[in-house]
Formats: C-alpha cells, structure tokens, sequence
C-alpha cells in the first residue's frame, strides 16, 4: 500500500476546487491527457503531513486545512515537495500537525544552509545552538532563504530528509 497525506479545505475542496470523495478511489478530472504536474490530469500528495503544513502556504494556502491519511496507485513523479498520481482514496483523516514558529526556522535553516553566506552560516549556527533567540524576523529571514534553496536547480534540498530531523 502506497500511504500519502492530503491536504484540503473544510469542505474536501482541493486547491483549485476539485471536490474530493470521503469513500472509494477517485481521479483527476482529465485521465486521457498525458499526466502533467499542477493540471487537472494529475492528484497531488504529500509523503509526510508537515510537508504539507510547511508548503500550504505557498501550494493550496488553506486557512484552516484538513488532513487525510491516504493510498495512492502509484507514484507518476515529484518535484520533492510533493507527488502526483492518477488515483487516491482516503483511509482516514487525521489531526493537522502543528507546526511552531521555532520549528519551521529550524526546517528553513536546514534547507538553506548549502546557500547562505559566512554571515549567514554564524546566525544560522548561533540560532540552532540558542545563542540567537526566535523572532518572526529570524522566522522571516530563514523561510525567505528556504524559498530560494527550493527554487535553485543545481541542489534541492531533501525536504523529507528535513522534516524527519526537525520533527521526528
């Protein structure tokens, strides 16, 4: 069994409105269409709940998300982020991870570390041993970092790698 996370809106909507089942296998709106990431011809998941949290506001951007806990077919690709296949059911929901303002620094200092400058790298270190306090602005900083090492070609970070020092 291929085990993913959902991430939708309070009335099972998806980023762009499409209507999810609580039963059964259900499918992208378009299956005769070469599967194509971010289209109606594909699903999307997560491979850890926190990725979802984590990415929500820069993917679907719920206010207040729900999470499933379910199977997938099989996986057709990933961008690292997240999946996508061609079928899904639900197995269950469960409670949506909360995520602490320290937390996500802590993730967004591992995703930027391969890109940050030697003024960069001391406050970095100085924030993970906690001789820098957390502040929305270091919050701030870190995630700004952690969108830019995820929009570099060259290194994506292993964001399942993260999440499971971070939260596991």
């Amino acid at each position: 069994m291929n085990i993913r996370y959902k991430l939708t809106s309070q009335n099972l909507t998806t980023h762009n409105g499409f209507k999810i089942p609580l039963e059964g296998w259900f499918y992208p709106e378009d299956r005769t269409s070469k599967p194509k990431p971010c289209t109606n011809t594909v699903l999307h998941h997560y491979a850890d709940p926190h990725l979802a949290i984590l990415f929500n506001p820069r993917h679907a951007n719920f206010n207040n998300p729900r999470m499933f806990e379910i199977e997938i077919d099989e996986e057709i690709g990933t961008d690292e982020l997240k999946g996508w296949c061609r079928a899904q059911r639900i197995i269950r929901e469960i409670p949506v991870p909360i995520i602490t303002t320290k937390q996500r620094v802590a993730f967004a200092i591992y995703c930027a570390e391969p890109f940050g400058n030697d003024k960069w790298q001391k406050w970095a270190a100085d924030w993970m041993s906690g001789v820098v306090g957390c502040c929305v602005g270091a919050a701030n900083a870190a995630a700004y970092a952690a969108v830019n090492a995820a929009n570099k070609r060259k290194h994506k970070p292993d964001f399942l790698a993260i999440v499971k020092k971070v939260f596991y």
